[in-house]
């Protein structure tokens, strides 16, 4: 009936066999694309509620009038804020998902280099393997400050960027 050249149901029996087709094949259109709808937008639904909240920002910074250069600075910390959270959240979920041996692996991967290029560690496997075993990945925010010179502290810390 779809190929055309004049085909077309003859009797009530094709007829009411083809309206049947049509409904069935219309339900299953509409549920694949109700589907496609919903993965579409569960995707974009962390970008929708930033965006949200950037605009927010921009009206409370619009009615107390700040001026356009720290406006400029705001925006930037705050999405610079926002997306090392976000980094923070996949990366902490990802190693949740791991079981302990892999994420063993995962962070060997992560931080052998860094820690083995360091002079003082340089030749020294074991304790390279030690320290690796127990560390740990924080994303901080920008001026967020965690420890300074001649802080009593229980953690060693190394530093990818900052001062």
């Amino acid at each position: 009936m779809l190929g055309g050249n004049d085909v077309g149901p003859r009797d009530t029996f094709q007829l009411l066999f083809v309206a049947a087709v049509l409904v069935l094949a219309a339900i299953i259109n509409a549920n694949i694309f109700g589907n496609i709808a919903l993965l579409l937008q569960s995707m974009n639904l962390k970008s929708t509620k930033f965006q949200e909240k950037m605009e927010e920002v921009h009206e409370i910074m619009k009615n107390i009038r700040i001026t356009d250069k720290l406006q400029d600075e705001i925006k930037t910390y705050i999405t610079h804020t926002h997306t090392t959270l976000d980094h923070q959240q996949d990366l902490d979920k990802f190693l949740g998902m791991l079981s302990p041996s892999l994420k063993q692996e995962v962070d060997r991967q992560m931080f052998y280099e860094a820690i083995s290029l360091n002079s003082v560690f340089r030749k020294h496997e074991c304790i390279i393997f030690a320290i690796i075993k127990d560390m740990k990945t924080i994303l901080s925010l920008p001026e967020e400050i965690i420890i300074s010179q001649g802080d009593n502290s229980k953690y060693f810390y190394f530093l990818a960027r900052g001062q």
